[in-house]
């Protein structure tokens, strides 16, 4: 799980050592960290804790602390692991739609995604289905309004790139079935291994559009909406051990 953040300006950062050939270093972003809540059953009769749990179903708090500022975040009930924290700078000129576009695509949250697979433990010579598991393959979608300007992304998934660990790959726009029902993402492995590492790319076709409060000529002020602009691909990435085993054969005396 991942857990995305937005730092809009950073202290700056230190220069090279004498004598060296390093030039300034960019602005330091901050040090975060993330900690569950702690929820008691007194904590939820009220308050921005209980507004929260209703605002976002199946998720727990989390406090996420960048250097003297805190923020909460909604983690999925069941995630993997402890989230990791992203930190992405976001342009601090309001001027530039297309500067701050580019800063939300980098932290639109994908939803804690992980490669299904079935059998848990693959057999050479014998199909193992995959599929995306955590994710439906719905629209993603982020927003920064500063001042009197709007600027929304979106982004759709294209294609789903997988690499099985053995060299073969393939692309499909089809987020495979869970089992039990039969995958159209399998693969049959001619060796063993343990383990493969079998990736899971999701190509998304990323979109922006601005949205502005303008004067309407009258003392007030009409909203403008921009038509949606292509902001380019990017790409999500996720993998999986996979142990691949050889079938052995047992004789028995009869």
């Amino acid at each position: 799980m991942v857990i995305y953040v937005g730092i809009r300006s950073t202290t700056p950062g230190s220069p090279g050592s004498p004598g060296g050939n390093e030039t300034i270093s960019a602005p330091t972003p901050p040090v975060c960290s993330a900690t569950a809540v702690n929820i008691s059953a007194q904590s939820t009769e009220g308050g921005w804790l209980a507004e929260g749990l209703r605002d976002h179903p199946g998720t727990i708090p989390f406090a996420v602390t960048c250097d003297d500022h805190l923020t909460i975040a909604w983690v999925p009930i069941g995630s993997p692991g402890d989230p990791d924290i992203v930190v992405e700078l976001l342009p601090e000129d309001p001027a530039d739609p297309t500067a701050i576009a580019a800063a939300l695509l980098g932290i639109v949250p994908v939803p804690p995604v992980q490669v299904g697979a079935n059998p848990d433990t693959g057999l050479v010579a014998m199909s193992s289905w995959y599929w995306v598991e955590g994710y439906d393959g719905s629209t993603l979608s982020g927003s920064e309004t500063l001042g009197d300007t709007t600027v929304e992304v979106r982004i759709r998934p294209e294609r789903y790139e997988w690499a099985f660990g053995d060299g073969a790959t393939l692309t499909t726009t089809s987020l495979g079935r869970q089992y039990p029902a039969e995958s159209d993402v399998q693969h049959i492995y001619e060796r063993a291994a343990d383990p493969y590492q079998v990736r899971l790319v999701i190509v998304f076709s990323a979109e922006f559009r601005v949205i502005t409060e303008e004067p309407d000529g009258e003392g007030g002020t009409v909203t403008v909406v921009g038509d949606w602009q292509d902001a380019g691909p990017i790409e999500r990435s996720f993998t999986r051990p996979y142990v691949v085993q050889q079938v052995q054969s047992v004789l028995t005396a009869q």
